[in-house]
């Protein structure tokens, strides 16, 4: 039953922050909306979509690093710090670029938050390689936040 709390927790804790990050921008799409995009930008119901499933696969990442039998209290303190690090840094990246339209500042922040999932991916490494692997969409899809990111700063 403890393993089953882990994981609805950690699957929660991620959603939550998305759900709440939208609700918070939810009135300033049109920032993106109404900007110059560069080619490949995806329709704007891909966004949520993806979201829904990285964050999704982030919570499971880290219910199996906590619930693995090679957990310590270190690195479960660890993988923990770098989890919640990477969704503060989530959180904040839609507040700058979509209600502030910082987008050079968005796009600094969003390698800044690459960095952490990065490292993160390799904490979690440590202890399930399942729980790294699952990291790895997420990190494709930073990267391409990127592009669409710096390309709108630079095309606005």
């Amino acid at each position: 039953m403890k393993k089953f709390f882990t994981y609805l927790f950690s699957i929660a804790s991620a959603l939550g922050v998305g759900v709440l990050a939208g609700i918070l921008t939810r009135g300033s799409i049109d920032a993106y909306s109404s900007a110059v995009k560069p080619p490949l930008s995806p329709p704007p119901i891909v966004f949520p979509i993806v979201w829904t499933v990285l964050y999704i696969l982030m919570g499971i990442g880290l219910a199996l690093v906590l619930t693995s039998p090679r957990a310590t209290d270190d690195s479960s303190f660890v993988s923990i710090a770098f989890y919640v690090l990477n969704l503060c840094f989530n959180f904040l990246w839609p507040i700058w670029f979509f209600v502030f339209r910082l987008f050079s500042f968005s796009f600094v922040w969003l390698l800044l938050l690459l960095a952490v999932v990065l490292i993160m991916t390799l904490v979690f490494s440590a202890t399930s390689k399942w729980a790294a692997y699952l990291q790895i969409p997420y990190i494709v899809w930073l990267v391409f936040a990127a592009y669409l990111n710096i390309s709108v700063a630079i095309l606005n």
